[in-house]
C-alpha cells in the first residue's frame, strides 16, 4: 500500500500531506504441499527422558523436599522464656506510670501537695528530735504547724489557718474514718491548750511520739 507523510510548509505556511506510488508484487502459490497439524498426541516418540526442570544451584538455605521436614517442633515453654516476654511489657507499664506521675506533679498542684505532704512533715519531725529541751510552749507550737501543715496539704488547703474544729470536719468530710478526724482535732486542741499555760508543763518525747503516730495513720489511710 502506499505510504503518506504529513508535514509543514514554510513558504506556503500550511500542512501538506505526499504519498508514495502503490507497489504490486505478484504472490505465487508454493509447489510443496504443507500440512498443518493444530493438535499432536501424545505418542511414545514425543515423550523426552529428559525432566523439564533442572537444577542448577541451591540457595544459601536448601529448600525442603522431603515431607518429613515439616513436622511439629515442640517449644518448651519455661520461666525464663516466660519472664523474656514479659518483662519489656512490665517495663513499659512501670516507665509510663513515673513518666504520668512526674507530669502530673507538674500541672496538679493539688497532686503535687498531697503527695509531698508527708515527705515534708516528716523532716520537719526528724529535725524537731534534736530540739526536745525547748519549752513544751514554743515546742507544742512548732508540732501544731507541723500537723496544720500536713493536712492543709493532703486537703490542698491552707493548713495554718484552719481551727481544730475545721481540720475534724474536714477530714471527716475527704472520707477519713471519724476516729482520725477526732484525734487530730482533740491533738490540735492540746497544742493550743499548751501554748496558752502559765507553765512548762508538757513532755517533748510524747508530743513528739503522738505527732508522728497520728501523720503515719492519716498517710497510710488516705
Amino acid at each position: 500500500p502506499p505510504f503518506t507523510f504529513s508535514y509543514f510548509d514554510p513558504s506556503a505556511r500550511n500542512y501538506r500531506q505526499i504519498s508514495t506510488q502503490p507497489i504490486k508484487i505478484n504472490v505465487s502459490p508454493s509447489k510443496a504441499k504443507e500440512s498443518l497439524n493444530f493438535v499432536q498426541s501424545n505418542s511414545l516418540e514425543n515423550i523426552s527422558t529428559q525432566p523439564e526442570i533442572k537444577n542448577l544451584a541451591e540457595d544459601i538455605l536448601p529448600l525442603h523436599t522431603q515431607l518429613n521436614d515439616f513436622q511439629n517442633i515442640n517449644t518448651k515453654i519455661d520461666t525464663q522464656t516466660i519472664v523474656e516476654f514479659i518483662s519489656p511489657a512490665i517495663f513499659f507499664l512501670i516507665s509510663t506510670f513515673f513518666i504520668k506521675q512526674k507530669k502530673r506533679l507538674t500541672t496538679d498542684v493539688a497532686f503535687y501537695r498531697n503527695h509531698k505532704a508527708y515527705k515534708i512533715a516528716a523532716e520537719k519531725l526528724k529535725n524537731l528530735t534534736q530540739s526536745q529541751d525547748k519549752d513544751s510552749r514554743s515546742f507544742a507550737n512548732e508540732l501544731s504547724e507541723i500537723l496544720r501543715e500536713y493536712i492543709g496539704n493532703k486537703l490542698n488547703l491552707e493548713g495554718k489557718a484552719i481551727t481544730a474544729t475545721e481540720v475534724g470536719a474536714k477530714l471527716k468530710a475527704s472520707d477519713f474514718k471519724i476516729s482520725q478526724a477526732d484525734s487530730a482535732r482533740k491533738l490540735l486542741e492540746k497544742f493550743e491548750a499548751l501554748q496558752f499555760t502559765p507553765k512548762s508543763s508538757g513532755n517533748n518525747h510524747e508530743l513528739l511520739n503522738e505527732s508522728q503516730i497520728l501523720i503515719k495513720i492519716l498517710e497510710k489511710e488516705s
